[in-house]
């Protein structure tokens, strides 16, 4: 039951080259922001957010007596905060024509404020479990339209073993919406405690993210616009953290009726039941927009009628079954990061094991009080990375990449004594490349990526070593016939099951990849 739940995790991977606004195939049904916001700009800081979670802290036993959740957060913070602030100033994408991006008009003002976690997958080479960000939050304020406010919410950490399993797949149980009328609905509990968690997390001398909003809203004499954005996890609590901020403006003694409140939310699962939909609907309906892609598994939960299609039926079908381009080798596969033209390849079913997962979500889903309905008319999506008029992204089992794939599975095999089941790993690339790397190529952020990745792998403390290196590393290795040099301080257990093993290669990607 254990490397199952671990798989569901490894499946829901992470942080088309369209405008947002035009999106093929797009189904409409969101609101609108200011247009005195680029969605492009709320998406790289929307990235950003993410980075805590680049990084991890270990502890020995020699630190048992000391606050390592506190020394964490601090260590976390410090990697984040310099990387954040040169991006804003520096980085620039020129991949649209006449229409660099650049985000030096915005500042951080508050944050990150991270609360980390012990509970990780990385592995310390003397025992015990690294620290890892499992919360953070960060704000984002424009020096050229002053009143202009964006809020960043982590995505879920690879590594977190409590985002996957407290914040991300907990939906059993459900918790009232508890600002609302007694007909608000319900969200799951993982969202309640994923709220919860954001709510409490404290920068700028002790003072939370909503505390911080307050002080804008109540002593600003101009009009303020505050965008609340998240990715995966942070796409499912970026809208129920709006909704809160709705009410806490509707509230604030003092507070002026045109500050508004909205959400971009990418990639992010439904927060809560039909009651609770409708209610944020008619809430937050015309200041939210929900942008997903078609081929990204995660945002389809929790909602049966968006799961099945994506299951084969007698070894036919699924959500990667038809002929286009693929992301998997060029996103997952190539660690450089140098290529990003999807390769041709032949299509192939959603394999027995998925499907198997999948009807565990959707049972998962099916046993809580109340049925989960997505928002916004299930917003707007977008088909990721079809090269050849086509559609589907799946890896075939007899391209160039596949054979690839092929000769790295042999490598790791032999390095570490696993036996991959070779179609629930293409599946588990691809939805990894699709659920991250895609939504970078749909808004046209690359340069942004690229500036923020140099940097992340150009730290010794990033999570990007443990990705890379022991678990890509052997297939390089063995090909160069060399001695694997001295490892970072993260090792491979000798007992990792294979479900956690592909959790850990499939993280390779890298930050946004």
């Amino acid at each position: 039951m254990r490397k199952l739940t671990l798989f569901v995790a490894s499946l829901s991977l992470m942080l088309a080259c369209k405008t947002p606004d035009k999106a093929v195939g797009a189904v409409t049904g969101n609101g609108q922001l200011p247009p005195s916001f680029n969605q492009r700009e709320i998406f790289s800081l929307s990235m950003l957010s993410n980075l805590p979670a680049s990084t991890y802290a270990l502890f020995y036993l020699a630190d048992l007596n000391e606050n390592k959740s506190y020394r964490a957060d601090t260590l976390m913070v410090g990697f984040a905060s310099p990387i954040i602030d040169a991006t804003l100033a520096n980085a620039v994408d020129n991949s649209v024509s006449n229409a660099p991006l650049k985000l030096s008009n915005w500042k951080r003002v508050w944050g990150p404020a991270v609360m980390s976690s012990h509970t990780s997958f990385l592995l310390t080479d003397k025992g015990g479990a690294a620290w890892v960000s499992s919360a953070s939050m960060t704000i984002f304020h424009n020096t050229a339209t002053p009143g202009n406010y964006v809020v960043g919410i982590q995505a879920t950490n690879p590594c977190s073993l409590q985002d996957w399993m407290t914040y991300d797949f907990n939906v059993k149980q459900q918790q009232p919406w508890y600002y609302g009328s007694p007909t608000s609905g319900n969200m799951s509990m993982g969202t309640y405690l994923g709220l919860t968690a954001i709510m409490g997390l404290t920068s700028n001398n002790g003072v939370t993210a909503v505390q911080f909003l307050d002080s804008i809203i109540k002593n600003s004499k101009i009009q303020n616009s505050i965008v609340i954005t998240g990715h995966s996890l942070g796409g499912a609590l970026s809208p129920v953290f709006a909704l809160y901020m709705q009410h806490q403006l509707d509230s604030i003694g003092g507070g002026k009726s045109n500050d508004s409140v909205y959400c971009l939310s990418t990639a992010g699962a439904t927060p809560g039941d039909t009651t609770f939909a409708n209610y944020y609907n008619s809430v937050m309906g015309a200041h939210t927009v929900r942008i997903w892609n078609f081929y990204d598994l995660v945002p389809r939960g929790w909602v049966p009628s968006l799961l099945t299609p994506a299951m084969s039926t007698n070894g036919v079908g699924g959500l990667y079954s038809q002929s286009g381009g693929s992301m998997a080798y060029d996103t997952v596969l190539d660690c450089s990061g140098k290529t990003y033209i999807p390769q041709p390849y032949i299509a192939g079913p959603t394999s027995a094991t998925v499907n198997s997962v999948i009807t565990t979500v959707i049972n998962k889903a099916d046993s809580a009080a109340v049925p989960y309905r997505y928002i916004c008319n299930n917003g707007i999506n977008f088909q990721g990375a079809a090269t050849n008029g086509n559609s589907g992204i799946y890896v075939s089992l007899d391209t160039v990449e596949s054979f690839t794939t092929k000769a790295l599975f042999a490598a790791i095999n032999l390095a570490y004594g696993y036996n991959f089941d070779y179609n629930d790993f293409l599946f588990l690339s691809e939805e990894a490349a699709q659920h991250t790397d895609a939504y970078g190529m749909y808004f046209q952020t690359r340069g942004i990526h690229e500036y923020v990745k140099a940097r992340v792998q150009a730290s010794p403390i990033s999570t990007y070593h443990f990705s890379c290196s022991p678990v890509y590393m052997p297939f390089k290795l063995l090909a160069e016939k060399k001695t694997q040099p001295a490892a970072p301080s993260v090792v491979i257990p000798p007992n990792m099951g294979t479900a956690e093993f592909m959790m850990a290669y499939i993280h390779c990607k890298g930050l946004l990849d």
